[in-house]
C-alpha cells in the first residue's frame, strides 16, 4: 500500500534570479541627514514652546513649515486629526472642538503637536505632500489668520511670569494666551485679572476667544501646566492648583459653545 503522501510529487519552491529581492538600501532613499551621518537627537526632542517662540536654535527641521511636512509621513490618524481641526478653524460645524491626546510618553503627541501648529499657521505647506494634499482637497477653503496661542509651563516662571523684549511682565497662564492670540484686543480683556494674578470666569474667556481674536478661528495649546501650577501663586481662596485646574478646563467650555 502506498501512502497518500508518497504518491505526491514533494516540491520545494525556489525563487529564480529574476525574481530575487533587490536589498532594501536599493529601493529606499534616506534622508539626506541620515545617509551623511549628520542626524542629531535634538531632531527627535521636539519642544512646541520654542517652536512657537520661533527660536532660531530650534532645528529646521522641526521649526521650518516645509521642512518639518516634508519630513513628516501622514498616518492615517493624523490625517484624520488635521481634517478635524482645519475644519472647525474652517467654521465648519460638526467637528470636535476640544481634542485631547492621550499617548504614552514617546507616543508621537510633540510631533502630533507641532503638526496642528503648522498646519494652522501655514496650511498650505501641506499641499507639497500627496497625503496633505488629499486633507486639503476635502477640505476646501483654507483656515487663514488662525491666532494660535501655546502655554508651555516649562518655560513660564511660577513667581516671576514671563518678561518680554519691550520690558513687560506676563504673570499668569491666561495673560500669557490672551497676549499671544491679540496684544491689544485680547490681553486689555484680562490684563486686571493677570497683574491681580485672578482667574477669569468662562463668560469672559468666551469674550477673549471671540471679541479678543476679532474674529479669527483659535487655536490653543496648555502644555506643561499642571506642573507648575503647584507653585503658581493665585489670590484665592482655594489652592493654586485646583484653580489653575479650573481655568484650564474655562477655555474648553467655551470654545464648545462657540460657533466659530
Amino acid at each position: 500500500m502506498t501512502s497518500s503522501r508518497n504518491s505526491s510529487h514533494s516540491h520545494t519552491p525556489t525563487l529564480s534570479h529574476s525574481h530575487a529581492l533587490r536589498p532594501w538600501t536599493d529601493l529606499v532613499k534616506l534622508h539626506p541627514d541620515v545617509e551623511a551621518g549628520a542626524l542629531t537627537e535634538a531632531v527627535f526632542a521636539i519642544d512646541l514652546g520654542a517652536i512657537a517662540a520661533g527660536d532660531p536654535n530650534v532645528p529646521v527641521v522641526n521649526r521650518d513649515p516645509d521642512a518639518f511636512f516634508r519630513a513628516t509621513y501622514l498616518t492615517a490618524d493624523l490625517r484624520k486629526l488635521l481634517d478635524e481641526v482645519l475644519a472647525s478653524l474652517s467654521g465648519k460645524s460638526g467637528y470636535n472642538r476640544v481634542l485631547k491626546l492621550r499617548v504614552p510618553f514617546g507616543g508621537g503627541k510633540s510631533h502630533t503637536l507641532a503638526a496642528l501648529f503648522h498646519a494652522a499657521r501655514n496650511s498650505e505647506t501641506l499641499k507639497a505632500l500627496p497625503e496633505g494634499k488629499d486633507v486639503m482637497d476635502r477640505l476646501g477653503a483654507c483656515p487663514t489668520d488662525v491666532a494660535v496661542a501655546v502655554f508651555d509651563g516649562e518655560k513660564f516662571d511660577a513667581r516671576n511670569g514671563k518678561t518680554l523684549d519691550e520690558g513687560r511682565t506676563i504673570q499668569t497662564m491666561w495673560g500669557w494666551i490672551a497676549w499671544q492670540i491679540d496684544p491689544e484686543k485680547a490681553f486689555p480683556l484680562v490684563a486686571d485679572h493677570d497683574r491681580d494674578r485672578v482667574a477669569p470666569g468662562g463668560d469672559l474667556i468666551r469674550e477673549l476667544l471671540t471679541k479678543g481674536a476679532g474674529g479669527r478661528p483659535v487655536i490653543t495649546r496648555p502644555s506643561c501646566g499642571r506642573r507648575r501650577a503647584r507653585t503658581f501663586p493665585i489670590r484665592k481662596a482655594s489652592s493654586p492648583m485646583r484653580l489653575q485646574g479650573r481655568f484650564m478646563n474655562r477655555p474648553c467650555s467655551a470654545l464648545t459653545e462657540n460657533t466659530r
